[in-house]
Order: structure tokens, then C-alpha cells, then sequence
């Protein structure tokens, strides 16, 4: 529901980002669709902890789901979440 009454706060959108992909929320076209937009805004707006925090706790669906949005967005930085996220490290 925050997703539609809160859809610009910043500060919910790490818990939100970490909810959304351990559940079925990624099912969702709806949903999926507002988890990639929030995603993209977390990056851009230099909050690249909370993503890899999110992808280090998510399931494989959920980890791919941050993959394939932020390759999208930085092909490198994908690369670079994959193969150093468990060091807690994304460049930028």
C-alpha cells in the first residue's frame, strides 16, 4: 500500500525495496513495475547501500530482479553488484 501513498519518500524506500524482493510482490506487474521505479531512484539518488543490503538478504528471484533493473540502468554496476555485493561494495 505504501507504494501508492508514499511513492516519493526516500527514506521508505530501502525497507520497501527489501519487503518487496523476499515476497511475492515481484508476481506482480503492478508491483514489479513500482519496485523497478523505486530501484532506479534508490540508484540514482547515490543510496547504492541499500540496494546491495536488499540484493545481500534477497532470494535468487529477488536478486535477479535488482540484477536485471540496474543493468538496465549501468551495465557495470550490475556487474559489479553480482560479483562484489557480498563485500557489501557497488561502485559509484
Amino acid at each position: 500500500m505504501s507504494y501508492y501513498t508514499g511513492p516519493s519518500e526516500l527514506e521508505l524506500m530501502p525497507l520497501r525495496l527489501s519487503v518487496a524482493v523476499n515476497s511475492d510482490a515481484l508476481s506482480d506487474v503492478e508491483l514489479r513495475d513500482s519496485i523497478s521505479r523505486e530501484l532506479r531512484l534508490l540508484f540514482t539518488h547515490q543510496q547504492k547501500a541499500a540496494i546491495v543490503a536488499a540484493y545481500n538478504a534477497a532470494p535468487s528471484v529477488g536478486r535477479q530482479f535488482i540484477e536485471q533493473t540496474i543493468r538496465e540502468i549501468d551495465p557495470s554496476a550490475a556487474e559489479s553488484l553480482r560479483s562484489g555485493a557480498r563485500r557489501s561494495y557497488l561502485p559509484g
